[in-house]
């Protein structure tokens, strides 16, 4: 199966999947008054979705046009009372590298940050940062370095150590650190080994 046959497969079983029980913990923890949220790494809409029904207006943005395609195609259907939730979207084909990020009182990065380019990832991070307003909240995963894609090929991928990770949050309140690893398997059923952090953090 080719590359992009493996992500079509993944992004057509991650329709039925709910938003991350992480992203209700984000909302909950936000505590500055603007109200746009950031979907780094977007795929087919679940955690969009439900930033939208919680008020916010969401920038999301994915690499793969076919991903937007489909979140755009559910948020022309979706709605929230009476209000189309299409209206509160922003949706942009784009990578971590090119994204222009606005200022953001929640910014969620679930499982993509992943694959930015190594040799890109501390700016791709200080413009994460930066985007942030004070009282805002990030919540996302970061690779591990004894994960199976971890300084693979295919795809390219950035790993990170625990003490890397810590020290990105130097202008953060760590609210939560939970390390993931061990065997499991991949949305298509492949088997892999997982490691990876899920952090939720609040900009001071």
């Amino acid at each position: 199966m080719s590359t992009t046959d493996k992500w079509q497969d993944y992004h057509q079983k991650s329709l039925s999947q709910p938003h991350r029980p992480l992203t209700e913990r984000a909302v909950a923890a936000q505590q500055s008054p603007l109200k746009l949220a950031i979907d780094c790494g977007c795929g087919t809409g679940n955690d969009l979705l439900y930033l939208l029904t919680q008020g916010y207006e969401v920038h999301g943005f994915d690499n793969n046009s076919r991903a937007i395609e489909l979140s755009m195609q559910r948020l022309a259907t979706e709605q929230s009372g009476k209000a189309r939730l299409d209206t509160q979207a922003k949706l942009t084909v784009s990578s971590f590298e090119s994204y222009d990020y606005p200022k953001a009182g929640l910014i969620i990065a679930h499982a993509s940050l992943f694959f930015a380019q190594p040799t890109e990832f501390a700016a791709i991070w200080r413009n994460i940062v930066n985007s942030l307003v004070s009282g805002g909240v990030f919540a996302g995963d970061f690779l591990g370095v004894k994960d199976s894609w971890a300084e693979h090929e295919d795809p390219i991928t950035t790993s990170l150590d625990q003490a890397e990770i810590m020290a990105m949050f130097e202008e953060f309140d760590l609210l939560e650190v939970k390390e993931t690893d061990r065997p499991g398997a991949m949305a298509n059923g492949q088997s892999k080994h997982w490691h990876y952090y899920s952090v939720l953090a609040r900009k001071k």
